[in-house]
């Protein structure tokens, strides 16, 4: 029986809108960021895990058992090839900050975090579908779906259905996922009169810079802990060049003194 489009998947479900968002990255990214403006999408098939973006036979065989066909080479190659034209930019959903997350992104000096909302991701990169001269162009927000990929698998009945997983070892991440994809289109046998997708190689870019109102993304950043004495300032400064002044900047909480001490502190 096909999937009710009134039904959504897992992955489509939300957290509510209060629900805040971390992105964790360089203090050379955030200046980045401030002076393109935008976010940058990482290609999917460029990202570090080759688990991402992937489906498993057991995705051929549930597409057969829901919708009552096989599915075809060409969907096959289709399914492949999606990722290469598919850009991912990726959030952690969590109350606070994450211990874990600044122990990977604080490796070296100079790590910061932004938070967010749910809300104010939707706002600023709300789902479109929609054709684009030779392009059609889709965004979405999806929850990834932490599984087992020998024992569940991943939806094909969706073009964005296999980056919306990731394997159980990266749990600790919770992460929310902005997915653009780009696919071209343009006249195929099939359809003479008509456009269909058409597969080709790979963009040369590494990725895309889509652009973002910043004052309504950025609810607050984070410095990491044991961050050096100058930075908080060299940070606040350079928000109100930018224009987000009024945004609050601070030393992660992860750097405060309990109350009572251990003994012979």
């Amino acid at each position: 029986m096909a999937h009710s489009d009134k039904e959504p998947r897992p992955y489509e479900v939300l957290p509510g809108p209060e629900t805040a968002v971390w992105r964790y990255l360089s203090l050379v990214k955030l200046l980045a960021l401030f002076r393109a403006n935008a976010l940058f999408f990482c290609r999917a098939d460029l990202l570090a895990d080759t688990f991402e973006g992937t489906f498993t036979e057991g995705s051929l065989r549930e597409h057969a058992k829901e919708w009552g066909t096989e599915y075809p080479d060409d969907l096959v190659r289709m399914a492949k090839w999606v990722p290469c034209r598919s850009f991912v930019n990726c959030w952690h959903a969590s109350d606070g900050e994450s211990a874990a997350l600044w122990r990977i992104y604080a490796a070296s000096e100079g790590a910061v975090a932004i938070r967010s909302t749910i809300g104010a991701l939707q706002k600023v990169f709300p789902e479109t579908l929609e054709s684009q001269e030779n392009l059609i162009v889709s965004q979405d927000i999806r929850c990834v779906q932490y599984i087992d990929y020998r024992t569940a698998h991943p939806c094909l009945n969706d073009l964005a259905g296999p980056l919306c997983y990731k394997r159980r070892a990266f749990t600790f991440e919770e992460e929310v996922r902005l997915i653009r994809q780009e696919l071209p289109t343009g006249p195929s046998k099939d359809r003479p009169s008509g456009k269909a997708i058409l597969m080709g190689p790979p963009p040369k870019e590494t990725g895309r810079e889509i652009s973002a109102d910043l004052d309504t993304l950025i609810g607050a950043i984070y410095l990491a802990p044991s961050s050096p004495a100058w930075m908080l300032p060299v940070v606040r400064e350079t928000m109100k060049r930018f224009g987000l002044g009024g945004k609050d900047c601070r030393q992660s909480s992860l750097d405060e003194l309990p109350e009572i001490g251990r003994l012979g502190a």
